[in-house]
């Protein structure tokens, strides 16, 4: 079962239905305004209804650049465009509105959604700034307005993110057009750090600091793999 308004289904196809930018967003089209982003969506879900799809999500991915608190504007056009094509639909529905959980969990719970899809949990360096997602105010939210029963799915990772981490970048490498590899500065001397000798295998790794490790990645050995590294 892949959630419970499918039944027993264990398979399931949810398409997406991209509303055209919304009001307040760079891309609007004001001259066309609401009637044409309604028109707009309309179209697509006559044409993923007819092809079979068992599920349709509603999602906001015209708002280009993102941002990670929805504005009064943007809640309120896309809730009136959901509410406009809902005597149409014949499939359950979601919402997604990118990024904010609190949006998304408000727009579904008014329109009757069945679902809500957001990153709901975690801390991202991303190409918009710092994400800390709002996972305990959407939840609260969707208790009070009387919606438990509402289903929350989120992706496995953030696009265009990395989960923010303290100290130092394990992905980082050592470029060999760089002078000056890269290194973890909390735990090497201020100086440009020397290749060791492996303590096991007795062999100078050629690859150090830029060997990849669960830490910092300076004090294993390229040639065998294993730790530790000796100065």
């Amino acid at each position: 079962m892949v959630f419970e308004f499918f039944g027993p289904r264990p398979k399931a196809i949810i398409a997406m239905a991209h509303i055209g930018a919304l009001p307040g967003s760079p891309l609007y089209d004001a001259d066309g305004g609401m009637n044409k982003l309604i028109d707009g969506v309309a179209s697509d879900i006559e044409k993923l209804q007819a092809g079979g799809v068992h599920s349709i999500m509603f999602g906001n991915e015209n708002d280009r650049p993102y941002q990670l608190k929805a504005p009064a504007e943007g809640v309120a056009a896309m809730t009136a465009v959901i509410a406009a094509i809902k005597p149409m639909l014949t499939v359950p529905f979601g919402v997604n509105y990118l990024w904010d959980p609190v949006a998304s969990i408000a727009i579904a719970t008014a329109t009757g959604a069945s679902f809500a899809r957001e990153i709901f949990t975690g801390l991202f360096a991303s190409d918009m700034g710092l994400w800390e997602p709002k996972g305990a105010e959407a939840l609260r939210l969707r208790r009070n307005l009387g919606r438990p029963d509402l289903t929350t799915s989120t992706p496995n990772s953030p696009p265009r993110s990395t989960p923010a981490r303290s100290g130092c970048a394990p992905r980082a490498r050592c470029s060999p057009r760089s002078p000056t590899p890269f290194w973890c500065p909390a735990r090497s001397p201020a100086s440009r750090p020397t290749p060791r000798t492996c303590a096991r295998c007795a062999r100078r790794c050629r690859r150090f600091p830029c060997s990849p490790t669960p830490a910092c990645g300076w004090r294993m050995c390229a040639t065998c793999s294993r730790w530790p590294m000796a100065a």
